[in-house]
C-alpha cells in the first residue's frame, strides 16, 4: 500500500515534466514543489468549500474559482508555459481569498491560508526579475488581514456557530499539508545543497593534493633542469671561449693572407718598375705603367680588407677614391686638375669576386678618361660615378664623364685597346651588361648582379 501511495505521488510529483527539456535542478525541484502545492491545494479547497458551506451558502462555491485556476494553471505548466501557471495560482487565491475574507472576516483561519499562498510565491518567483510582483503580493497579504481583522466590509459574525471550530480543523489540516510540503522541499534542498558541498569540499581537497604532488615533481623537475641548464651553460662558455680563440686566429690568418697578397702585389709592381727602366720606348713604359696601375687596383682590394674588420667585403665608395687617387698621382705630370662626383650608397659592400672586376672596369675608365677625354684646352674636367640597387643583389652602374666624348665609329669588341678587350672580360665575370653612348661626353651603363 505505502509504495502505491508513494508510486502516485511521485506520478503527481513529475506530472508534465520530461527529461528532454533539460531542466535545470532548481527548475525541477521548483516545477515538482508546484505540482505537489496545486494537488493538495486543489483538494483543500474542495474540503474548505463543504466546511464554509454552512456559514456562508452559496458565496463558498466561489472556492470553485480557485479550483479551476488550479486545473488551467497544472495544464499551462504541462504545455511547458510555467510563468503563466504560477501566476493564475497566485493571482487567483488572492482574489479568492480576498473576496472570502470580505465575506466572513477572518474566522476560517484565512491569515494561515495567505501566509501559505505568500510562502509558496516567495519560492515560485525570481527575487530578482520578478521582485515588484513579490512585493505586491505581500501588500494583498496585507490587504487580507486588514480586511479579515478590521471586517472592513462588515461580514456576519460566526464565533458562536457550533460547526467553526470543526472548520477551522479543516483549513488547519489543508494548510498543515502545505506547509509540510513546504518544510520537506527546503529539506531536500538543503540536503542536496549539503551533498554537493562535501562533494565539493572533497574534490577540492583532492584537487589541492593533486596540486601539492604535482608541485613536488615540478619542483625535483626544476632542480634537475637548473642543473642541466647550469651545465649546459659552462660547456657553452668553453665553447664560446674556443670559437672566440678561433675567430681570433682566423682573424690574424686572414689579415695576414691580405697582407701577403698586397705585398706580393707590390713586390710585382716593383718588378715592373725594375724591368721599366731597361726600356726607353714610350709605348712599352705606357704599357708598364698601366699594368702597374691595375696590378695597384687589385692591391688596394687586399688592402683595405686587412685594414678593416670586414675580411669578405670591401666599401665600395672609399674604393673608388682610393682608384681615383691613384690614376690621379700617376698622371699628375699632366696636370689635368680632374673632379670626381659620386653617389655611391656609403653602406655598399661588395665580395671580393665583385669588388675586384668591377674596381678594374672603373680603373681602366678612369684611365681611358685621363688619356683621352680632356686636351689641355679643357676646362673644368669632371667625372661622374654612381651605383643604384635596383633590387636584391642587382645594381646599376652609370660612368659619365664631360670631356670629348667617344669616336663615331666606336666599337668596343672591336677595339684593339688592351683596356677595352680587359673591360669585356670582366663584364662577364659579374654577370653584367654594357651599354655606351655619347651626351656632353662618354656614357657608359653597366648593370651588373651579385651572386
Amino acid at each position: 500500500m505505502f509504495e502505491l501511495v508513494k508510486r502516485f505521488w511521485l506520478n503527481i510529483s513529475f506530472l508534465g515534466i520530461q527529461e528532454s527539456r533539460n531542466f535545470s535542478n532548481d527548475e525541477l525541484k521548483n516545477r515538482v514543489f508546484f505540482n505537489q502545492c496545486i494537488f493538495v491545494g486543489f483538494f483543500s479547497l474542495i474540503l474548505t468549500t463543504i466546511a464554509v458551506y454552512p456559514f456562508i451558502g452559496n458565496y463558498a462555491l466561489i472556492n470553485n474559482f480557485s479550483n479551476l485556476a488550479l486545473i488551467v494553471a497544472l495544464f499551462a505548466q504541462i504545455k511547458g508555459h510555467f510563468a503563466i501557471a504560477k501566476r493564475l495560482v497566485v493571482y487567483s487565491l488572492f482574489a479568492v481569498g480576498l473576496t472570502l475574507t470580505s465575506l466572513s472576516g477572518g474566522d476560517f483561519l484565512y491569515h494561515t491560508g495567505i501566509i501559505t499562498v505568500l510562502t509558496f510565491a516567495w519560492v515560485m518567483f525570481s527575487h530578482k526579475t520578478e521582485l515588484i510582483e513579490l512585493l505586491l503580493f505581500c501588500a494583498l497579504a496585507i490587504l487580507g488581514f486588514l480586511i479579515g481583522e478590521l471586517n472592513l466590509f462588515n461580514a456576519p459574525d460566526f464565533t458562536a456557530h457550533p460547526d467553526t471550530k470543526s472548520v477551522r480543523i479543516v483549513n488547519l489540516i489543508g494548510y498543515s499539508a502545505i506547509t509540510l510540503i513546504f518544510i520537506s522541499f527546503i529539506k531536500r534542498l538543503n540536503s542536496q545543497n549539503e551533498q554537493n558541498l562535501i562533494l565539493t569540499v572533497n574534490e577540492k581537497e583532492q584537487l589541492i593534493k593533486e596540486v601539492k604532488l604535482k608541485t613536488l615533481e615540478l619542483e625535483k623537475e626544476s632542480v634537475i633542469l637548473e642543473e642541466q641548464i647550469a651545465k649546459r651553460t659552462a660547456e657553452l662558455l668553453i665553447q664560446k671561449k674556443k670559437l672566440e680563440t678561433q675567430n681570433t686566429e682566423k682573424e690574424v690568418l686572414l689579415k695576414e693572407i691580405h697582407h701577403r697578397v698586397k705585398n706580393n702585389l707590390q713586390i710585382i709592381v716593383s718588378l715592373l718598375n725594375l724591368e721599366a727602366s731597361r726600356f726607353e720606348d714610350k709605348k712599352i713604359l705606357d704599357a708598364i705603367n698601366e699594368t702597374q696601375n691595375r696590378i695597384i687596383s687589385m692591391s688596394l682590394v687586399h688592402q683595405r680588407m686587412y685594414q678593416t674588420a670586414d675580411f669578405v667585403a670591401v666599401e665600395f665608395s672609399e674604393y673608388t677614391h682610393l682608384l681615383f687617387e691613384n690614376i690621379e698621382t700617376l698622371y699628375s705630370n699632366i696636370d689635368l686638375k680632374v673632379k670626381l662626383k659620386t653617389k655611391i650608397p656609403t653602406n655598399l659592400s661588395l665580395d671580393i669576386e665583385t669588388a675586384i672586376p668591377l674596381g678594374l672596369i672603373i680603373n681602366e675608365l678612369i684611365t681611358n678618361t685621363f688619356k683621352h677625354a680632356f686636351p689641355t684646352s679643357f676646362a673644368n674636367k669632371e667625372i661622374q660615378i654612381s651605383i643604384t640597387e635596383l633590387e636584391k643583389n642587382s645594381y646599376y652602374l652609370e660612368y659619365t664623364d664631360n670631356g670629348t666624348g667617344l669616336p663615331i665609329d666606336f666599337e668596343l669588341k672591336s677595339s684593339d685597346s688592351l683596356g677595352f678587350q680587359l673591360i669585356t672580360a670582366l663584364i662577364d665575370q659579374i654577370n653584367g651588361q654594357l651599354s655606351y653612348f655619347n651626351d656632353n661626353g662618354a656614357v657608359f651603363e653597366i648593370n651588373f648582379a651579385i651572386k
